[in-house]
């Protein structure tokens, strides 16, 4: 007997119709069908085709691991060709990238330098002494570019407060990730760019993420895991084998469902 049959089967000795499946475990009734059809192209992927068949055989009542074992045996060589290579712990990519303040400090650098070569604030003569407005701003007694306060507007120099605010910027977060009782597959996005992460988890384990803005959590069975967002514990995002999607970001409390 075929993986669709036997769920089909087991669904209808329950009396039950695909979208009643669909509000009870939340799996979209297009997969349940695909599923009952041996139609698993239809499922984004074989890490998904598993988590679905352990998620409706339980609902049915059914061993999902005979089944998870059956689609291996059948479809093991396709799954090898779509697995993404798991690209390490959260920050190795970023390791190279350059530091955002550096970059600004010498942003506001060359907006300086070409805001005195076009209003002649220093005008040095053969004898290199300092002229014109230079001379006029020394002999008032106030220091160049300083302005209300003695805050220096032109050294790129922010106040305590703007200080503050970047030092908050770039503080950002920490996501960590403990799987409990069984096995887990979790892909973790950071800043929204790049996935750092993809794979399955054995119970036990911890997995830590570090982002500068946001991270994108989505696993496979949320009734698994343990979320902790800088050290604050979110418990588990979702029931036993639900599949969910979870956006962290800096400078909120509370967690967002991912779109798509």
């Amino acid at each position: 007997m075929s993986i669709g049959e036997a769920l089909r089967q087991a669904r209808e000795q329950m009396g039950v119709s695909p979208e009643e499946v669909e509000n009870r475990t939340k799996i979209r009734r297009k997969y349940i069908i695909a599923m009952e059809n041996d139609d698993f192209e239809v499922l984004p992927g074989g890490v998904y085709v598993r988590g679905f068949l352990r998620n409706y055989a339980r609902f049915l009542n059914i061993d999902g691991e005979a089944l998870v074992r059956q689609y291996d045996e059948l479809y093991r060589q396709h799954d090898e060709t779509e697995q993404v290579p798991d690209k390490g712990p959260a920050g190795a990519e970023r390791k190279n990238l350059p530091n955002r303040r550096s970059l600004a400090f010498i942003a506001v650098a060359l907006l300086v330098l070409g805001l005195v070569y076009w209003t002649g604030v220093f005008n040095i003569n053969p004898q290199g002494k300092i002229s014109g407005n230079m001379d006029k701003q020394m002999s008032s007694g106030d220091k160049p570019g300083a302005g209300p306060g003695g805050q220096n507007k032109k050294s790129g120099v922010s106040g305590p407060a703007e200080q503050s605010n970047e030092n908050n910027k770039t503080q950002g977060m920490d996501v960590v990730l403990k799987v409990i009782n069984k096995e887990c597959w979790m892909r973790v996005v950071v800043d929204e760019k790049d996935v750092v992460f993809e794979g399955t988890v054995g119970p036990g384990n911890t997995k830590v993420f570090r982002g500068n803005e946001s991270i994108q959590v989505r696993l496979g069975d949320a009734g698994a895991v343990r979320v902790i967002v800088n050290g604050e514990d979110y418990g588990f995002l979702g029931a036993p084998g639900n599949v969910v999607d979870r956006v962290f970001r800096v400078g909120t409390n509370q967690e967002e469902s991912a779109g798509g």
